[in-house]
């Protein structure tokens, strides 16, 4: 078999939002911090205008000076927020210096129209009112504040009214900063599941490896014999030796259990007795056959590949290898293992593929296991040597 390349399954399934479910919390509740604390910084001005118009002095006979009261509006406009006597009459009625309110207090004129809107601008709503009020008393009164305005130049067409006040932007701001961190949550993870695929089903092993791969979760007794029978044919010798290695060392003993199971687990009254014992390197071996070196299988279970047991050598001394892969196994840790056996010039021959470890162990290991106690004989099926 050729040494498989890394091509991990593309797909992110719920199983897949399910491993990493907390990256998104962690996104939504630190783009939520950012966003609270971001409008907290912020400071918030409320903005009230007073309203007038430069008068044009119109008569029954004559509609007035329109035009020149539209040069002398944008004139004001430009004229009145430097106006130091406005400027202090404003800061007195506002209780603050001219300094804040000469950066508060501006003017607005509507394009070519003799109005002009009074702005003033404050933390709190009502100062803001104050300000844009006493602007258009200092504009329009008998003898004005401003300096530059002459009496009844300006009337006045509508004081200001006190603005509404805002909801709470900080709440807003951790709202927008969640919905964002959603969106950062489900992109993170697509882009950590693509850097960092796992095995969901029995294809991905399949597609990944090119090994032939079972699902042994709900096993029959019926389909152990034929994978037996297989991994028999698979040896193409007399006396064939299958090595169980597990994918990872969480799962050795439930390679251990399903050596047992499969040596164990069959019944035939032709069959020849099974012993149970324990091999060289004191991993457990469930011999099937006639205890000579002609048409037996012996079962052996060993340690994953790459670690400090060095499953490679029971590989190199078996005939036929099985890997034992778990639901959410790392892809990339499933192609190394088939790489380092094939370096040590042995490959894969077999896959197992388990949906839930913990299920599995209860059915491979433990006294519902149904295997055989060290030492003792039962009769079992051999498999299929003709």
């Amino acid at each position: 078999m050729e040494t498989p390349s890394v091509a991990p399954p593309q797909r992110v399934g719920l199983r897949g939002l399910g491993r990493r479910w907390w990256l998104v919390l962690l996104a939504i509740a630190a783009t939520a911090a950012a966003g609270y604390g971001a409008a907290s910084l912020q400071t918030r001005y409320y903005r009230a205008e007073s309203f007038v118009v430069v008068t044009s002095k119109p008569t029954k006979k004559d509609p007035g000076q329109a035009y020149d009261a539209s040069r002398l509006a944008l004139t004001y406009a430009a004229s009145l927020p430097q106006d130091e006597r406005l400027l202090k009459h404003i800061a007195a009625n506002v209780g603050d210096s001219v300094y804040h309110v000469r950066h508060r207090f501006s003017v607005v004129n509507d394009t070519d129209t003799g109005f002009l809107r009074l702005r003033y601008r404050d933390k709190d709503a009502d100062v803001a009112a104050a300000g844009a009020r006493a602007a258009a008393a200092g504009v329009t009164a008998r003898h004005p504040t401003a300096s530059g305005v002459s009496g009844g130049t300006l009337q006045l067409v509508r004081q200001a009214d006190v603005p509404k006040r805002r909801s709470n932007g900080r709440l807003f701001g951790a709202a927008i900063g969640a919905v964002l961190g959603l969106g950062l949550g489900l992109v993170l993870l697509l882009a950590w599941e693509r850097a960092d695929p796992r095995i969901d089903r029995s294809e991905d092993c399949l597609e990944l490896t090119d090994v032939p791969t079972s699902i042994i979760d709900g096993i029959t007794p019926a389909t152990g014999l034929t994978l037996l029978e297989r991994w028999y044919e698979l040896g193409r010798r007399s006396s064939v030796r299958v090595a169980i290695l597990p994918l990872t060392g969480d799962l050795e003993d439930l390679a251990d259990g399903v050596a047992r199971w499969f040596g164990g687990h069959h019944s035939d009254p032709a069959a020849a007795p099974t012993r149970f014992r324990r091999s060289g390197n004191d991993q457990p071996t469930q011999e099937i056959g006639d205890g000579e070196a002609h048409n037996s299988l012996s079962l052996v279970s060993g340690a994953p590949t790459g670690g400090p047991s060095a499953g490679e050598m029971e590989a190199l001394r078996s005939d036929v290898v099985v890997l034992v892969v778990h639901r959410g196994a790392k892809a990339r840790r499933l192609v190394s293992a088939v790489e380092v056996l094939e370096q040590f010039g042995h490959s894969v021959d077999w896959i197992l593929f388990v949906n839930s470890p913990r299920t599995a162990r209860k059915r491979f290991s433990g006294e519902g296991a149904g295997f055989p106690p060290a030492g003792v004989e039962q009769e079992t099926a051999s498999p299929n040597t003709s």
